[in-house]
């Protein structure tokens, strides 16, 4: 009775650790890494800039300013306003924040958020704990070594029409989701000089490489990014325009699959091997998921009577479950990991008969992973624990 109950506690431990990584949050069709925190967070910082699925960059728009155009989706690029017209309202509204957007050493971050009643602004100031200063005309003056930001946020439609019922009518109404624009520069008060149509530039030169219909015809689903240099009006990154695409993780994959370990298991370090399947799924957002089927031989070594050194190799075929954050921290980090394995092959006295093991979560850092194991026959009788170190190869 007591070993049902251990069994039990550990399968439920086990799912409890599996679920405990899990800090998805579903906004407009994607899935990031951490929820907002609170409100004000949700409104003028969510999603961090440089997160969303569609991200074109535009250097030197102006001596050293900056664009950036970020969309939620690829179909939102033939339904955007006239951007040239929304920055002249938002730089007419920060007209009343002069005092606080004073010229000095402080680099400042407006958040402008258009689309209600009335427009909601946040300014941060990023004060920084020492001082830095240059020489001008003989006297001392602060340096500013930061730029300043101002991201405006917006929503237009991706052209999609959603099903809205009230009471028995239907009706089918535009999906609406987030756009953001922007504006690095070395000061706050730069966007007052940039060209009335600086914004129309821009999107003019994207539109070069990415027409109507190539988005009409794009996929929601992949992510998208360019950078262009607005000087030479070039496209420097990708070289070629097919790269401007890339396609996200959620596309499952099913491919061959090979990883080796060492572990110290019986008294003994062991080296073993594993070929099989590997399948791929998640989301490109958060995660990867991968299931394996994995033939997994282990090897022992042992003297014979003269000495010679003989090789036991004793077969497991392995079902493994991994999911690994793409954005967690760096070194090692708690990796999500379940493998159950059956010895098929018996060799040496190293194993009993019929023996099962179980791998549990432990922790990864890129492609090392170290996790327990358990080694068992019937319900946990014989009970033998490893550690067990894994190189994977993908």
């Amino acid at each position: 009775m007591k070993k049902t109950i251990l069994f039990f506690l550990l399968l439920a431990g086990t799912a409890t650790a599996l679920r405990a990584q899990n800090t998805r949050f579903y906004y407009q069709g994607i899935y990031y890494n951490n929820a907002p925190t609170t409100t004000a967070d949700l409104i003028f910082n969510f999603p961090k800039p440089g997160k969303t699925k569609v991200v074109f960059n535009f250097y030197n728009v102006q001596k050293s300013t900056r664009v950036l155009l970020e969309l939620t989706n690829i179909k939102q690029l033939n339904n955007l306003p006239n951007l040239d017209s929304m920055l002249t309202i938002v730089k007419n509204d920060l007209r009343y924040l002069s005092d606080s957007l004073k010229q000095d050493a402080i680099v400042r971050r407006v958040d402008y958020v258009m689309g209600g009643i009335k427009p909601q602004i946040k300014i941060t100031n990023h004060i920084n704990n020492s001082s830095t200063y240059t020489i001008n005309n003989n006297e001392l003056a602060d340096l500013k070594v930061g730029q300043d930001t101002l991201r405006i946020k917006y929503k237009t439609t991706n052209g999609d029409s959603i099903k809205l019922i009230g009471g028995v009518k239907k009706m089918n109404v535009l999906r609406y989701e987030d756009f953001f624009i922007t504006i690095l520069a070395n000061n706050l008060s730069d966007i007052y000089t940039l060209p009335e149509s600086a914004l129309l530039t821009c999107l003019n030169r994207l539109k070069q490489e990415i027409t109507p219909e190539y988005v009409n015809k794009a996929d929601a689903k992949s992510r998208y990014s360019a950078y262009f240099n607005m000087n030479t009006n070039e496209m420097f990154s990708p070289s070629k325009m097919v790269h401007i695409k890339y396609y996200s993780s959620q596309r499952p994959e099913l491919l061959p699959n090979i990883y080796s370990s060492l572990q110290y298991v019986n008294g003994s370090f062991v080296p073993s091997m594993a070929a099989g399947l590997r399948y791929t799924f998640g989301n490109c957002d958060l995660s990867r998921q991968y299931i394996f089927a994995m033939w997994e031989p282990y090897f022992f070594f042992r003297r014979d009577v003269n000495n010679s050194t003989i090789t036991d190799r004793n077969d497991f075929i392995t079902l493994r479950y991994i999911e690994t954050e793409l954005n967690g921290k760096k070194g090692f980090d708690f990796v999500n990991n379940v493998s159950l394995g059956y010895l098929v092959r018996q060799q040496g006295n190293w194993f009993a008969p019929n023996t099962i093991k179980l791998g549990l979560p432990g922790v990864r850092s890129g492609w090392l992973q170290l996790e327990p194991e358990l080694f068992f026959t019937g319900l946990f009788k014989r009970v033998t624990p490893s550690l067990k170190l894994t190189l994977h190869y993908q």
